[in-house]
């Protein structure tokens, strides 16, 4: 009986070891891929900065030693050991009249797609234009949600304004001290794109979109935007004219007229020069990372004042019998 219980006590820990250099392993895989992604995310954007800009619209995914050789020459080149300064803005004055469009590129074996784009077709939110702002969001919630368009632009100009007065539907100072945390309006120009997210009805699912609206901007599912009817993972999108709408059985319909209707593509708090470069990689499974930088002048360089990211879960696949 003794032996009996020493061996299941053996059992057990064997399986516990094991399980632990699963998890320890599964952590380090991880780390390695996060990793990879950042070194290719910052290759790319010292890429942008130099002079070799207009190689990214002609390298093919074929040609990734020809793309590390010339990152490679551009880090070599660059004395800057501050990953917030990239060299010489001479290719941002050729991105006014450029395409935007996603590019395909491997740095270091690391398959990714970039968009850069300056920020001049945006509202800016900053600026203070009511009316704009208004309509803005009344786009982008829909007919069926007017209302809460409403109630969200109100509390957006309250947390601008400088004063205490608070809007029909808004918010000042009484009620963000007694949210959680508690913190005060700004009364003032947002400094960053996920200072958003403390205003008040504040909507997650309206400011970053619905990924499989945003991953079908790639150039590799065209094939998905001429199709008459066509499926992606319980997401059901109907052709009508030349606009497109979904809907699920949790979501009320949503308008798409072409763009992007969504707070972090139609609105900015930065000025039109500024430069917004996004980037997409394909993770395991239906997962996708999405990292979004914005750069500015700085002098003779140009500066990184902000990186937001996130984590998509969309499946997307071509069917050949659909």
């Amino acid at each position: 009986m003794l032996v009996l219980w020493i061996l299941v006590i053996i059992s057990f820990l064997s399986g516990e070891y094991i399980a632990h250099n699963r998890e320890k392993t599964a952590i380090v895989l991880h780390t390695t891929e996060v990793f990879k992604r950042d070194a290719a995310a910052f290759s790319i954007l010292e890429l942008f900065a130099s002079n070799q800009f207009d190689l990214l619209k002609t390298i093919s995914q074929e040609e990734n030693g020809e793309l590390d050789t010339i990152i490679s020459k551009t880090a070599t080149s660059s004395n800057k050991s501050d990953k917030s300064v990239f060299g010489t803005d001479n290719t941002i004055n050729s991105l006014q009249n450029s395409t935007v469009q996603w590019i395909r590129l491997r740095p270091g074996g690391v398959e990714m797609w970039v968009k850069i784009e300056n920020e001049s077709s945006r509202v800016q939110l900053n600026v203070g234009q009511e009316q704009n702002i208004r309509t803005t969001l009344q786009n982008i919630y829909g007919e069926d949600l007017t209302k809460e368009a409403d109630e969200f632009a109100d509390a957006l100009l309250d947390w601008l304004d400088p004063d205490d007065l608070v809007r029909l539907n808004g918010a000042e100072k009484a009620y963000y001290n007694d949210s959680y945390p508690p913190c005060n309006p700004a009364n003032g120009p947002f400094k960053s794109m996920t200072e958003i997210f403390m205003v008040k009805d504040f909507s997650s699912k309206l400011f970053w979109g619905n990924p499989y609206q945003y991953i079908l901007e790639l150039p590799i599912y065209a094939e998905l935007k001429e199709q008459e009817n066509y499926e992606l993972d319980r997401k059901s999108y109907k052709k009508s004219s030349n606009k497109k709408l979904y809907k699920d059985e949790n979501e009320s319909e949503i308008l798409d007229d072409g763009n992007m209707q969504t707070i972090l593509e139609r609105f900015t708090i930065y000025p039109k020069d500024y430069i917004r470069v996004s980037m997409l990689f394909s993770g395991d499974s239906d997962r996708w990372y999405n990292e979004i930088f914005w750069l500015k002048r700085a002098g003779s360089s140009v500066q990184l004042v902000e990186q937001m990211s996130r984590i998509m879960v969309a499946k997307m696949s071509l069917d050949e019998n659909r």
